[in-house]
């Protein structure tokens, strides 16, 4: 690994860090001392150490919550993807950096987004603002920060259910073979069955990202309507007898999983 794959490493630590530290206080400071509170129609937040007050409605506190744990959930799988990557199978890829540094405000922007659809009713945890559990719509909101694309594909299928799929029925993708030549390589068909150019843009071998490095062709790759692609990826060494699942994500945020074992 070189050296500036550990220095992008190591700023993408320390900021996935900082963020996660200033979403820690912020997140602290607005949290209701008790559960009256959240019934009450506005909350008084005192930030920690300043003596600084304000006054939060109910539902903004629950917004923030949202936005703030969403933040946070990023940061944490940024900083468990990055000692993966540097320590385990030190491939850390420079290419990714912008991933690390963009994933806090998607995380967030994502978690914002489900509350608007939970409070909208499209989406449904509590009843009314008194029932709605504030630990639940937390702990949401930090899984959908650490697992985004997951959380993208929903709202891929919301939308598709909502508007209609894509002209054309949208993406149609599937892997098609899976061949382990060697413990440490997979080779993939992609076949594509839909009236329009695809691109697989990221792997995941058992939802671990695999760096653009260890992709062959280096990513995005473009499989032509109505063709087939051939992929390489080197990944860890596999263990015989145990199932590996493959997933290929497209640009426009599909998803196409496959799940073999290895033998």
């Amino acid at each position: 690994m070189t050296r500036a794959a550990v220095l992008a490493a190591t700023c993408a630590s320390l900021y996935s860090i900082l963020i996660l530290s200033l979403g820690g206080y912020s997140l602290i400071s607005i949290w209701p001392a008790n559960s009256t509170e959240l019934a009450s129609n506005t909350t008084v937040v005192t930030l920690r150490g300043t003596g600084y007050s304000f006054s939060l409605g109910s539902e903004t506190l629950l917004m923030l919550v949202m936005f703030i744990v969403g933040a946070i959930g990023a940061c944490v799988f940024s900083l468990w993807a990055i000692a993966h990557h540097l320590g385990a199978q030190k491939d850390f890829d420079t290419s990714w950096f912008a991933w690390y540094l963009l994933r806090p405000f998607i995380g967030a922007g994502l978690a914002l987004i489900f509350y608007f659809l939970l409070r909208g009713g499209i989406l449904t945890i509590g009843a009314s603002l008194q029932n709605l559990n504030i630990v639940v719509v937390a702990g949401l909101s930090g899984l959908i920060g650490m697992f985004s694309e997951q959380a993208l594909h929903k709202l891929h299928e919301l939308a598709d259910t909502t508007f209609g799929a894509a002209p054309d029925g949208g993406e149609k993708l599937s892997i098609t073979n899976v061949a382990f030549t060697f413990p440490t390589t997979i080779n993939l068909v992609v076949q594509n069955t839909s009236g329009t150019d695809s691109s697989i843009t990221n792997a995941f071998l058992n939802e671990v990202a695999i760096g653009a490095s260890n992709i062959i062709p280096t990513p995005p790759i473009s499989v032509a309507k109505n063709s087939s692609a051939t992929i390489k990826l080197t990944v860890p060494e596999m263990k015989s007898g145990t199932s590996y699942t493959i997933k290929l994500v497209t640009a426009k945020a599909a998803s196409i999983v496959h799940t073999a074992t290895y033998s």
